[in-house]
């Protein structure tokens, strides 16, 4: 059985634990505690064994980020799409992110999340121009709005996660 390496990162409050919580589950999570360390979670996917690695988000331990991209398989970047007050210092971490990960070259999956929010539209355009994903990161990307409230985006998640080989 093949087994992946996924670092899900993003912002405290992004919605990222539910999101991992929910590829394994199928169930959309209302009442979590913040992620304070690296929880790993195991998903069987087809012939796979996907490990989520969901970082903490927190400033005071983004410290730790770099290190769990060591032999990743892939990257999985959640943005709040309904949180435009934190936009910019999402950007910053992302810049940050895809400054140091160029010389490991794995594919980034980049989640405009919560997609299911009212008047999301504005926003959703807003953060796709802050980021501009294909001047930044040398990776192969796969851009995908999501929502733990519309399974076909989460299913795009796990299609995407299919494609990759150990």
């Amino acid at each position: 059985m093949k087994r992946l390496k996924i670092v899900v990162l993003r912002l405290d409050r992004a919605g990222k634990t539910v999101l991992v919580n929910y590829l394994i589950s199928k169930k959309v999570e209302t009442q979590f505690r913040p992620t304070l360390t690296f929880s790993i979670k195991r998903l069987k996917l087809s012939d796979r064994t996907i490990v989520f690695w969901d970082a903490p988000g927190q400033k005071n331990l983004r410290g730790t980020w770099m290190d769990s991209l060591k032999k990743a398989d892939c990257l999985i970047y959640l943005v709040d799409v309904g949180d435009l007050d934190r936009l910019n210092e999402s950007v910053h971490e992302f810049h940050q992110i895809a400054q140091n990960v160029d010389s490991l070259d794995i594919p980034l999956i980049f989640c405009y999340h919560k997609v299911d929010l009212p008047y999301i539209e504005e926003n959703l355009e807003e953060c796709k121009k802050a980021f501009d994903l294909e001047g930044l990161y040398n990776g192969k990307i796969f851009q995908l709005n999501t929502s733990v409230h519309n399974s076909d985006s989460i299913s795009a998640v796990e299609e995407i996660l299919l494609t990759f080989d150990q």
